[in-house]
């Protein structure tokens, strides 16, 4: 058979060579030359070594040898044909070959290695088309069913019979895209963003606030887990989220002024409210959410959120009554001493359910606070500042720094209430949070993409709730006046956010997909897991928002008077 991807000149990865490494500014360059945006550098207009460049775009993907990084360069562009007028295109340079002997380990993660047959077969496969199609599974085994259908159906040929005896090898590469006017350096498919400024935090909020859009039914509800490689919609729901992800979207359009997001939030924000009921407390019957049988404090009082924000973005005060009869639900799952007792009851028999959750009383906090910048009555702020007390006081006062609970939702409620009520308490508490955060935070890594990050593997939302936490925490560190931590704070923001922006779906990082539009915006997962969820999305708005608003702050500062 030909080969399904024409290779340009007789040699294969195995005669390629010597090493030649781009740092994320060579990539860049290289990618603006090759687009004719820019010079290309001495350096890499006089290689000569034997070279192999792939380029994608709008699902296609070619490959080219060459002598030299130029000439191998315009052979893969030439083979590629015209770019597509929208869209990226995507240039990966073959840095590293692995023998034959190693290229079978599991070592090897698909994500960072390209893997290819021998010549005759023409078969070369990025890491991102391994990944996306998942033509390789975790364990480096081929998935032989995946290969075949993507070989046929996308790249319209077929596999030899013998595939599974020929020579293999595993290559990584140096990439960069060019979306029409600018050329970004890529680690693992998507963009490196070192130093996030104001304008890239916004746009990154508002794409990913129109992927919560798009995912909102004619019936409010949201495609509450999407997956990208397979293009379905997973199963379950989660009214909590649901809540989280229209307050996460109305805070959004208060800084974009995007009506279609406020269209799309206030039909969600319907579908919320038919899963209002009454439900039973100490005090008598008010409203709350009900899902499957259940009514949660933290259901409650992000839903209170969702709200309140609608009621801030639209000045519509008709709902005003309903978060006053949410924010009673929530006052009497609260007990003398402050903690709310009440976690989870069924409905409609109101039996408490023996389960707490870390998060939800600080949610519930929020909630109280935010309440109480509508309602007037004091009585909102007193329970706030009482359940604070009750965690800072009791829950969290004899457990040790290594066990302290990362509670983002407690420490925007703590700047909040601090705000008003300056406490010292409220501040160290916060603080001491703060700090255990950004010890726990990875600040090195051999892969430039985990620095930054929570979690093992890193993931997205255990690293945006922390961000958002520490959006707050910074900010109670500058009204006080505490320099050391502000500025360790500020650091692990930079690190943090920056790692966030990496995991969102773009033009280049959707590339590989079969349906590359209606991931755009979503944040996926992890690196390696490419799920998006509605929550993921969710907090990473917040995070984006909240590093913006300080990176505006900062730069106010510093104007002259």
């Amino acid at each position: 058979m030909q080969p399904l991807r024409a290779w340009r000149r007789a040699p294969w990865l195995g005669d390629l060579g010597p090493t030649l490494s781009l740092s994320p500014e060579g990539m860049r360059d290289w990618a603006a030359w090759a687009f004719g945006s820019g010079p290309l550098p001495m350096r890499l207009a006089t290689d000569r070594g034997r070279r192999m460049v792939f380029a994608s775009a709008g699902g296609r993907v070619v490959h080219a040898a060459g002598r030299g990084i130029e000439e191998a360069t315009r052979a893969a562009l030439a083979a590629l044909g015209p770019a597509p007028r929208s869209g990226a295109v995507k240039l990966d340079l073959v840095e590293r070959v692995v023998p034959a002997s190693v290229a079978d380990g599991s070592a090897l993660e698909r994500s960072l290695y390209g893997l290819a047959f021998d010549g005759a077969s023409g078969l070369a496969f990025l890491p991102e088309e391994l990944v996306a199609r998942t033509l390789v599974d975790s364990q480096g085994r081929l998935r032989m069913g995946n290969l075949e259908r993507y070989v046929r159906e996308d790249l319209g040929g077929d596999l030899p019979r013998d595939l599974g005896g020929r020579e293999r090898f595993r290559f990584a590469v140096s990439g960069a895209a060019w979306d029409g006017a600018r050329a970004r350096p890529l680690y693992r498919g998507h963009r490196v963003v070192e130093a996030p400024d104001v304008r890239t935090l916004v746009e990154s909020a508002a794409l990913a606030g129109t992927y919560l859009a798009r995912a909102v039914g004619a019936d409010g509800r949201f495609v509450y887990s999407y997956r990208p490689k397979t293009d379905e919609a997973g199963a379950g729901y989660n009214i909590v989220r649901h809540a989280g992800s229209i307050w996460s979207m109305l805070e959004l359009h208060r800084v974009t002024g995007d009506e279609a997001l406020l269209e799309a939030a206030t039909r969600a924000l319907a579908c919320l409210e038919g899963a209002v009921r009454p439900g039973k407390t100490r005090a008598g019957a008010e409203p709350c959410i009900v899902e499957d049988g259940l009514t949660k404090l933290g259901g409650n009082a992000l839903a209170a959120l969702a709200l309140v924000e609608h009621c801030r973005a639209t000045g519509d005060a008709t709902r005003l009554p309903l978060v006053r009869g949410l924010g009673r639900w929530i006052l009497a799952a609260q007990d003398s001493s402050g903690r709310f007792a009440v976690h989870k009851r069924s409905h409609p028999r109101s039996e408490i359910v023996p389960f707490e959750s870390e998060y939800y009383p600080g949610e519930a906090l929020l909630a109280l606070l935010r309440i109480a910048a509508l309602d007037a009555d004091p009585a909102w702020l007193d329970a706030a500042e009482a359940g604070a007390r009750w965690l800072i006081e009791v829950r969290d006062a004899a457990v040790p720094d290594a066990a302290l609970i990362h509670d983002h939702w407690l420490l925007i409620a703590l700047d909040e209430l601090h705000a008003q009520r300056p406490d010292p308490l409220l501040a160290r508490h916060a603080l001491r949070i703060a700090r255990v955060i950004v010890r726990a935070q990875r600040r090195f890594s051999p892969h430039r993409d985990q620095v930054g990050s929570f979690g093992q593997p890193p993931r997205s939302t255990p690293t945006a709730t922390r961000m958002e936490g520490l959006c707050a925490a910074l900010s109670l560190a500058r009204r006080i006046g505490a320099r050391d931590d502000a500025a360790q704070i500020r650091a692990a923001l930079g690190r943090g956010v920056a790692f966030l922006l990496g995991l969102q779906f773009r033009p280049e990082s959707a590339l590989h997909l079969r349906e590359r539009e209606r991931c755009l915006g979503g944040f996926k997962r992890s690196l390696t897991h490419w799920e998006i969820r509605i929550d993921y999305v969710q907090h990473a708005i917040s995070a984006l928002l909240g590093m913006a608003r300080l990176l505006s702050e900062e730069a106010d500062d510093r104007r002259p008077e």
